[in-house]
Formats: structure tokens, sequence, C-alpha cells
């Protein structure tokens, strides 16, 4: 291989790990603290990273199973509370009903 190539494909392969040190320096800085080389860095946090997706992923399931539990709760609740209304209208009906009834009874109305 000629040598300017390889020197060329060096600095490209330092600059990366260079890149990779800025990143783990500003966002891990206690993998980037650690001892051992860039790549193991990395691949640490890369498993940590992977941890918390898991756990976010996790909690996001417990929490949309939730949801619709709650959901299902408030469509209960919704049908009791139309059901309530429907027998109270249906209450106030049947006594408007019976009081004209009794009131034109009392007067002698006869229909």
């Amino acid at each position: 291989m000629d040598q300017a190539i390889a020197s060329a494909i060096n600095e490209q392969m330092v600059a990366q790990v260079v890149r990779l040190d800025i990143w783990l320096a500003a966002n891990a800085p206690e993998a980037y603290a650690t001892d051992g080389d860039t790549a193991t860095m990395m691949l640490a946090e890369i498993e940590r990273l992977h941890g918390q997706i898991d756990l976010l992923r996790r909690l996001a399931e417990t929490r949309n199973k939730n949801l619709v539990k709650l959901d299902e709760e408030n469509e209960l609740l919704r049908t009791e509370i139309v059901t309530a209304w429907a027998w109270l209208a249906v209450g106030i009906l049947q006594s408007l009903t019976q009081t004209g009834t009794t009131e034109s009874t009392q007067r002698g109305d006869t229909k």
C-alpha cells in the first residue's frame, strides 16, 4: 500500500477516535474518566444507553396499559352517568304524569 494512502487512512482513524473521545467527554464524562481505550468506553456507554432505552420502553408500556385501563374505567363511568340521567328523567316524567293525573282526578276532569 502506498505510504500516502496509509497515512491518510491512519489520519482518518485518529480523527474518528478524537471525535469519539470528545463525544464521550461531553456526554458520558463518567465513562470517559475510566481507564480503557476509546472503543471499550464507547461500547460500555452504548450498553448503558441500551439499558436506559429498555427501561424507558418498559415504563412507556406500563403507562400505556394504565392509560388504556383508565380509558375503560372512564367509559364505564360515562355509561353509568348517562344511565343515571336517563333514570332520573324517567322518574321526573313519571312523577309529572302521576301529578297531572292526580290533579285531573281531583278536579273531576274526564278525558
